[in-house]
């Protein structure tokens, strides 16, 4: 699935609509009102904003501000933990649309997403997560705080394609570069990309691609895996640990809450929970509209779709009949095994 270029005044209108929804988001936010902000993405997705604009137009926005909130001291750790909840809650939604036809053995390559040790604030990289799956590829997510071994012995087991790194809090960024560097040494053949806004302008320049937002990681994905295997820029073993702990640098001003973090755990527990239903159910509705040996939409899913072309005007298809001469023939003289193979030709 790769995205359809827009036009400049598309993109501004785009854009337009999307502060105000953000706007409107980081309300619903502040006051913890989940069902205000699935209203907003509802309503986003019904005028026809796709999924990843949403995300990255209206929930990321809204989250970035709330940060700043926590980071002046206006807000609490806890109101801050509650509004990712809620914004998670709302990515249900999206994922949902962004899942719709697409779940089903994963045919793309395998993308590893894991934030490096001593992240902790990965809701930009579900979001890119969501996004890639949704597209069909096959997706590893690790999440948050993961330690170089940890993330080693993945590449190990999983071998994927691309390692998408995240680095989103200004803290030592040798965790950043000793991730990078390990995978060269393991899997030189993997491609890495990286994304946060924590990550250093000079590394955003030496032949990683940077992730802006989640409507372009499918084509930088894509562009990755044809384009030639990455080198390890000299910047990198500069940047590289000496081997001994890590001193965070914002260790002191990080507030804690023990009680929060339980509850913020356990919500990011249940929206898990909640994805992997919107799988399942995706893969229930694949085998009730569609033919396990030709993939094509079975009768209720031409139905379906038939339905769907007569009630909006403005979508435009077309029906192609196709009728193979003699096909009873094939099946009487060589088998029902020679006609699946002649049914399956396309």
């Amino acid at each position: 699935m790769t995205s359809t270029p827009e036009s400049a005044p598309a993109r501004r209108a785009a854009g337009d609509r999307g502060g105000v929804l953000a706007r409107r988001f980081g309300d619903a936010l502040r006051v913890a009102d989940a069902s205000v902000a699935e209203r907003i993405v509802d309503d986003a997705l019904a005028a026809g904003m796709a999924p990843e604009a949403i995300q990255s137009l209206v929930i990321a926005p809204a989250m970035v501000r709330i940060g700043e909130l926590w980071e002046a001291g206006a807000i609490g750790v806890a109101e801050e933990h509650l509004a990712s909840s809620v914004s998670q809650r709302a990515m249900i939604r999206l994922f949902a649309a962004l899942s719709a036809g697409h779940i089903r053995q994963r045919s793309r390559e395998r993308v590893m997403l894991a934030a490096v040790e001593g992240q902790r604030h990965v809701l930009g990289l579900r979001m890119v997560a969501d996004v890639l799956e949704g597209a069909g590829f096959d997706v590893l997510y690790l999440g948050e705080d993961v330690p170089v071994q940890s993330l080693l012995e993945c590449v190990t087991q999983h071998r994927p394609a691309v390692v998408g790194l995240g680095f989103g809090i200004a803290s030592d960024v040798s965790s950043l570069a000793d991730s990078v560097a390990a995978i060269h040494e393991l899997a030189p053949e993997t491609r890495i990309m990286l994304g946060g806004r924590a990550v250093p302008p000079g590394l955003r320049t030496v032949g990683y691609p940077f992730i802006a937002n989640s409507m372009e990681v499918v084509s930088i994905v894509e562009d990755l895996l044809r384009g030639p295997p990455q080198t390890l820029p000299a910047v990198i073993d500069l940047l590289r640990s000496d081997g001994g702990p890590r001193t965070w640098l914002r260790e002191q001003a990080v507030q804690t809450d023990a009680i929060a973090e339980r509850l913020a755990t356990s919500a990011d527990e249940a929206i898990e929970v909640a994805r992997e239903h919107v799988r399942r159910a995706e893969r229930y509705r694949d085998l009730a509209f569609r033919d396990p040996l030709t993939e094509l939409a079975n009768r209720r899913g031409f139905e379906e779709q038939m339905s769907a072309l007569t009630r909006d005007p403005a979508r435009h298809g077309a029906v192609l009949m196709i009728d193979v001469d003699a096909f009873k023939a094939v099946n009487d003289e060589l088998g029902h095994a020679a006609g699946e193979t002649c049914s399956c030709a396309r």
